[in-house]
């Protein structure tokens, strides 16, 4: 499946997508996280930034980001049933630092992340 593809399938939030997922069944999903940060990855490393990969990135960002804070509002009822800071950190890490990139059109190598997320089995 192509890396355009994937991320257009996320942003539809379509079954079995990590935005998919955590919209549908308020969890975090490992493999698929990794699917969604490998596609931006090889975009961002391929350089096929467009105004609507723009768009398609953004979105996806903006979810991840509100679905955390959400789940950590008392006040809100959306809650991620597998919530786990050190999870979520990793992820927001990743995610931050290959938006930053795609904007910034600067390559990414994944050797600067911990393999923390990498070693989470399903």
């Amino acid at each position: 499946m192509s890396a355009i593809k994937i991320l257009k399938d996320n942003s539809n939030g379509k079954e079995n997508t990590f935005i998919g997922i955590l919209h549908e069944e308020n969890k975090i999903d490992i493999p698929s996280f990794l699917t969604l940060f490998d596609a931006i990855l090889e975009i961002v490393n391929n350089n096929l930034s467009n105004r609507e990969v723009d768009r398609v990135i953004v979105k996806i960002h903006s979810f991840i980001l509100n679905s955390i804070v959400n789940h950590l509002d008392k006040n809100d009822l959306f809650k991620i049933s597998n919530y786990n800071t050190s999870i979520s950190r990793n992820i927001l890490e990743r995610l931050n630092v290959i938006v930053e990139s795609y904007f910034n059109g600067k390559k990414v190598q994944e050797e600067i992340f911990s393999d923390k997320l990498r070693s989470i089995k399903k």
